[in-house]
């Protein structure tokens, strides 16, 4: 009440200082000067005439709570991104009878987990024998094949072999590489094998608090002045990516049982 008498006020004030003013749909405009035209006073009023803004919310639980808040039967519809992986629902939309402010909106950008951005920015890059190494140890809990023991095993395994020079490799049997070392061992020659996976598979959500899906990766090497270099190759990841998409997609259209329009937003 004492908003309202304070915009009421405010108003009047205005008025009396010799302004016109004029109401339209229920906002008032006050004509400043001829020159100037109209001033919107909707900020004098104790609320808003109407909804708009957009509330971005960080995760489907949020989305789907504003969804039920603010939906309309009839002007409400959700949009998807795809390719940004976001979802917004537009809740003053057109309807067929009539053109709808689109204004009144909310958003989800779908979050990529920690493990999906690591393994996907280090995808297809380069790395020395040791920081090849570095990287499997501290990403062991994201490698579901070779179990994680053989896999730290053969991480610590080149690190012990950083200052060996490799000469040649071979593609064994079951399907491993076997790289052969000549190490100096306190004035004598060492020689020695070296063995790794072909493949490894990976466990990651995609998406922060996601599923994990598994993902093949290959491993890849080239031996350059006797020095091991090494990196991996994801599998097709973009269909992991669609997938995980998706899942989140079906989720939200059985939840509020709209159609979801697929666009760029």
């Amino acid at each position: 009440m004492e908003n309202t008498n304070n915009a009421v006020s405010e108003i009047a004030a205005l008025a009396a200082q010799g302004l016109k003013l004029q109401v339209v749909n229920g906002i008032p405009f006050a004509y400043v000067r001829e020159d100037y035209g109209l001033s919107n006073l909707e900020h004098l009023l104790p609320a808003p005439t109407r909804k708009r803004g957009d509330t971005k919310v960080q995760d489907q639980a949020g989305f789907l709570a504003v969804f039920k808040r603010h939906q309309t039967a009839d002007s409400t519809v959700i949009y998807a991104d795809r390719h940004a992986a976001v979802f917004r629902a537009v809740f003053n939309d057109d309807t067929a009878e009539q053109a709808g402010w689109k204004d009144h909106t909310t958003t989800y950008a779908c979050p990529k987990s920690n493990e999906w951005q690591v393994w996907t920015k280090n995808d297809g890059v380069k790395m020395s024998q040791e920081q090849f190494a570095r990287f499997i140890e501290q990403n062991l809990v994201d490698i579901y094949e070779p179990a994680a023991a053989n896999m730290l095993e053969i991480s610590r395994e080149l690190v012990a072999k950083k200052s060996a020079n490799f000469s040649s490799s071979i593609r064994l049997s079951n399907g491993s590489h076997q790289f052969h070392y000549d190490e100096d061992i306190k004035g004598s020659t060492k020689s020695g094998n070296l063995e790794v996976p072909e493949t490894f598979v990976i466990g990651l959500p995609v998406f922060l608090n996601g599923d994990a899906y598994k993902i093949e990766a290959r491993l890849r090497y080239r031996i350059k002045e006797q020095q091991l270099e090494m990196w991996y190759e994801l599998v097709r990841p973009h269909d992991v990516y669609e997938d995980a998409f998706n899942a989140v997609h079906k989720a939200i259209a059985e939840a509020t049982g709209r159609e979801i329009v697929n666009a760029e937003i």
